[in-house]
């Protein structure tokens, strides 16, 4: 409430004028709330369930790990209804640390940082490879270490740029798995067709990044035919008729080359690179690709991006860095080496039970800071849980090593 409009409203009233003193001070010298204060909170719990209702026996809508930041919307006894991202339930007040900030800086806080993130993006370039391998280098120039390659047509984007001798120029490049430099004789900044494609499926959503969760921007019908600028993963860059890019996955376009069938990004071998661990390299390249499906929908069977079970997304990352896994996860089980619990690194698979029986039925892979990550069929997406979580850590059966 504004101060001129409290001032008229004490003014109008018929009040004594030892009151009117008072109350006159107390507008005059208080805060001025231009808006209601918002409270946060942190997860305590390693996994915390969020509820449809505020009560322990009300649907479980998502769970939260332990240190997530959430908005508390409102408080129900000993429950808070909390938001955080596209989830929103209850979450009993036992296990959120809260503390109250002022929504004013808070909204103002907020656009300076979308505005500084927006900055940073609007200084980001993208570039095409037009090499049919190109070396990426841990360093500029031509004598520092191999550290991965990349295919012809794969997009780039570019962090920064650097000129040495002469007149050539140097870029320093990340595909969205690894970032190195490479020589700029071999990168394009003019958009030029490298394929062409059709549209396989029906209706087929357009997007406004190679990433399932990146924003719906158009819709191409079947028969359609593209001319496809990029690729990067399993996506594919095409202009849609209003002149915009967008991109669309590799499942429902058919392309001449099939660029996007193939790893766009291969780690070098040893050979070719010293002082860089190829192995510790593929099992990041193994945990990021991973994690590029989080959110993913589960699908009993599921072996793509458009519906994995637990199995085919393990199958479908690892015949991305090119190692093939059987398809079953009691099958997966008997590849690899075995490895204890104290033992595991990220990319290594973990094995449950998870019924009434004692053989395998469920896998993940591990990424890391005690946590593994699956498609999980009770919660119907891809997502992250600790393996110290109340209901995984005694169903765990083993852990196998795939990258030694």
């Amino acid at each position: 409430m504004h101060k001129a409009y409290m001032l008229k409203k004490i003014i109008n009233a018929k009040i004594p004028i030892s009151v009117f003193a008072v109350a006159l001070l107390f507008v005059l010298f208080s805060p001025v709330i231009s808006a209601e204060a918002v409270k946060e909170g942190t997860i305590t719990a390693e996994c915390l369930n969020v509820r449809q209702t505020p009560s322990t026996s009300a649907t479980i809508v998502a769970q939260l790990l332990k240190d997530t930041e959430v908005e508390i919307k409102e408080a129900d006894g000993n429950w808070y209804k909390v938001s955080y991202k596209n989830v929103t339930g209850w979450v009993h007040g036992d296990y959120v640390d809260t503390e109250e900030v002022d929504a004013q800086t808070e909204a103002t806080s907020a656009d300076a940082s979308n505005a500084s993130e927006t900055a940073t993006k609007d200084l980001k370039e993208t570039g095409v490879i037009t090499a049919s391998v190109l070396n990426v280098r841990k360093g500029i120039g031509t004598s520092s270490n191999v550290i991965a390659q990349l295919k012809k047509g794969v997009e780039v984007n570019v962090l920064e740029s650097k000129a040495i001798a002469g007149s050539e120029t140097w870029y320093h490049v990340d595909d969205g798995i690894i970032k190195g430099w490479i020589c700029g004789d071999y990168i394009s900044f003019d958009f030029q067709p490298i394929d062409k494609g059709t549209i396989t499926g029906s209706i087929v959503n357009v997007r406004a990044s190679h990433d399932i969760s990146s924003d719906i921007i158009g819709e191409v019908k079947q028969g359609e035919k593209f001319d496809v600028y990029s690729w990067n993963g399993d996506w594919y860059k095409i202009k849609l008729k209003n002149g915009n890019f967008g991109w669309v996955n590799f499942e429902y376009i058919n392309t001449n080359n099939a660029l996007g069938k193939r790893p766009a990004t291969v780690l070098a071998s040893r050979g070719q690179s010293t002082g860089v661990d190829r192995n510790s390299d593929l099992r990041q390249q193994v945990v990021n690709l991973a994690k590029s499906y989080l959110g993913v929908r589960y699908v009993w069977g599921g072996t793509s991006p458009n519906g994995f079970d637990c199995s085919g997304l393990v199958q479908y990352v690892y015949k991305k860095v090119g190692i093939t896994l059987n398809r079953v996860a009691a099958d997966q089980a008997r590849q690899g080496t075995k490895v204890s619990k104290a033992e595991l690194k990220p990319g290594d698979l973990v094995f449950f039970n998870t019924s009434s029986g004692s053989s395998i039925d469920h896998v993940g892979i591990y990424i890391g800071n005690g946590q593994f990550l699956h498609a999980a069929n009770g919660r119907g997406k891809v997502l992250i849980d600790p393996l110290d979580h109340v209901y995984y850590k005694n169903r765990m059966i083993t852990a196998r090593r795939i990258i030694r």
